[in-house]
């Protein structure tokens, strides 16, 4: 299918969730998209685990989730983006691991913001 084809078949009857140029660039490299509200899920998203023993998120899989947030509960994308950076913490002891988000702490920030 031609890239002007799947633009046509993907906008047809659609809100637009993010922004036109955004959208042709996913598509332009080739891979298969997966948008679903919004949201462009990290290989992390789709495979880690639901079952609540694994509390934390990459901020990268926070920041996916913007638009669908934003969206829901009308709260501007920047200032969501903030909360994320706030509630960001760093490697463990400066280098072991990578940067991560409690996802409860999280919701516990997005319900003050309300």
């Amino acid at each position: 299918m031609s890239l002007t084809d799947a633009w046509e078949k993907i906008t047809r009857g659609c809100a637009e969730i993010i922004s036109e140029n955004e959208l042709r660039a996913k598509l332009a490299k080739g891979k298969p998209l997966h948008i679903k509200l919004g949201v462009d899920p990290t290989p992390n998203l789709v495979t880690t685990s639901g079952s609540g023993y694994d509390p934390d998120i990459s901020p990268a899989d926070a920041d996916v989730q913007v638009p669908m947030v934003a969206r829901a509960t009308g709260i501007a994308p920047a200032r969501l983006r903030a909360l994320i950076a706030s509630q960001t913490n760093g490697e463990q002891l400066g280098f072991l691991g990578s940067s991560y988000i409690n996802v409860l702490q999280l919701n516990e920030g997005l319900a003050k913001l309300k």
